[in-house]
């Protein structure tokens, strides 16, 4: 990806943002002149938790997870982000990240630093509003999701992980064709490693609950890809 591709990626991603919709090109041409990017191979960590927060990321390719682990070293899944999505809005605030994020596959990510973003938000009252509304949304659906992950048996999780990655990784068009016909075409992009880190198990429980999913018709599995075959099913369970 060249700089003028990343330049175009940015407008894309920025136009979806809806707290940005009040700025004007030339507010928006300042944000992208400060973009800084990397990229990170698959299971790269981007920020740690408790580590330095840089400013605000945007996955400008690949995609990425947002896990916490309490004091018992225990990893909750927070949330996966796809292409187009953005994260560290929730950490603006903080000297210290509370998340950690990792790429699931090679992955293209922009930040702004913070010591510019901070002052461009305080200098744009729409902007700062509509920022503090999602950052506290985006906050409480992490503390459903760790209430959830906490609550419930590694079965129930696995039930919502595998829901949340068709979610929140799929694109539109192929969630209308999922409806249309019980099949995901989105192939879930994690290991069994990580699937088990992510649900609070073992990673031979993790196997054996795959195994019963894939024989009770719920996915399908081809060689490391992970297929939901039937939605409204897994979605029953975590209900």
């Amino acid at each position: 990806m060249n700089k003028e591709e990343l330049s175009v990626r940015f407008d894309e991603v920025a136009e979806k943002i809806h707290f940005f919709k009040n700025l004007s090109k030339k507010e928006l041409g300042t944000l992208k002149n400060q973009l800084v990017t990397h990229r990170y191979k698959k299971s790269q960590v981007i920020l740690f938790q408790g580590g330095r927060n840089f400013g605000v990321y945007f996955v400008l390719s690949g995609s990425v997870k947002i896990t916490r682990s309490e004091k018992n070293n225990r990893e909750s899944c927070l949330k996966f982000l796809k292409e187009g999505d953005v994260f560290g809005f929730e950490n603006l605030f903080r000297e210290q990240s509370f998340i950690t994020v990792q790429s699931l596959q090679d992955s293209v990510v922009s930040f702004i630093p913070k010591e510019f973003f901070l002052p461009f938000v305080e200098e744009n009252p729409k902007l700062a509003l509509g920022l503090l509304k999602y950052s506290n949304d985006l906050i409480c659906n992490y503390q459903e999701r760790l209430s959830y992950l906490t609550q419930n048996n590694a079965e129930e999780n696995l039930a919502k992980v595998l829901l949340d990655l068709h979610y929140e990784l799929s694109d539109s068009d192929n969630l209308i064709k999922s409806v249309e016909n019980g099949k995901a075409p989105y192939s879930i992009p994690l290991s069994r490693s990580d699937l088990a880190s992510m649900i609070g198990t073992a990673q031979e429980t993790a196997i054996r609950l795959l195994s019963k999913f894939k024989e009770e018709g719920f996915i399908e599995q081809e060689k490391r890809k992970i297929y939901v075959k039937n939605v409204d099913t897994i979605r029953d369970m975590t209900r």
